[in-house]
């Protein structure tokens, strides 16, 4: 995962020479978030990027339904001595976590809740001055979990909007997956993308998880009143400014 942010690094700065433009925009779902802030906080991200869109996205680590947070925590009693009474051992021994990432892959392994990656992370600080961030989340998540990890807390200088697809449109199950291609999810994407959209009515369609909007009796073109409030005061959204 850390050696794609470099890739991330390279291909921004083709983007920038191609096109001449001194600044981008990022959208990033999932560990694709997690590559936004890698960017930002290793390659100089904060210099290159405006505004950052992370749906689903990894900011804080995920627990993978649990086994993340306790394969670290054996793996870390394994360090210490203790683990082995668990069956246990340190990563490099290898320990549980080194099994799990045969399943799931280095990169996997690394967006575990308490990987050194998510760590150095979150002692980085969740923001930069200057960047304008907005997160969407769903509470039907089933990979990036528990969901509330994926909001930021805003920095001195940043705006964080936290956006929860659920708040105000109980209806909209979006999963890890579907939160990108329903409607709702789109629009919200745009909003983070354009200021000048902020404020315009959202679709609020029935979305099943793994599925999609446009099931037979889906208030079609529905609109959430919440997220309709000019400037997003409403509670379904939280403009942050750091202090």
């Amino acid at each position: 995962m850390v050696e794609s942010s470099t890739e991330v690094a390279a291909f921004v700065e083709l983007v920038l020479d191609e096109t001449g433009a001194s600044k981008v925009d990022m959208v990033g779902h999932s560990q694709g978030g997690t590559q936004l802030q890698l960017y930002i906080q290793r390659h100089g991200g904060d210099q290159t990027v405006e505004r950052v869109v992370g749906v689903n996205p990894n900011t804080h680590g995920t627990s993978l339904l649990g086994i993340g947070t306790l394969g670290w925590t054996l793996d870390d009693a394994g360090s210490l001595g203790i683990g082995s009474v668990l069956g246990s051992a340190n990563v490099s021994d290898p320990g549980l976590m080194a099994t799990v990432g045969l399943v799931i892959g280095p990169a996997g392994v690394q967006q575990a809740i308490g990987s050194p990656v998510i760590e150095e992370m979150i002692n980085a600080g969740d923001t930069r001055p200057g960047l304008d961030y907005t997160i969407i989340a769903s509470r039907y998540d089933e990979v990036v979990t528990p969901y509330p990890g994926q909001f930021l807390v805003a920095g001195p200088g940043a705006t964080v909007r936290n956006i929860l697809l659920q708040d105000g449109c109980p209806e909209d199950r979006s999963d890890h997956l579907s939160a990108t291609y329903s409607l709702r999810g789109k629009e919200l994407i745009k909003q983070g993308l354009d200021p000048a959209r902020r404020g315009q009515p959202v679709p609020c369609e029935v979305v099943v998880p793994g599925g999609g909007q446009g099931w037979p009796g889906a208030p079609v073109g529905s609109v959430s009143p919440s997220l309709a409030a000019v400037g997003g005061s409403a509670a379904s959204v939280t403009d942050g400014e750091g202090s």
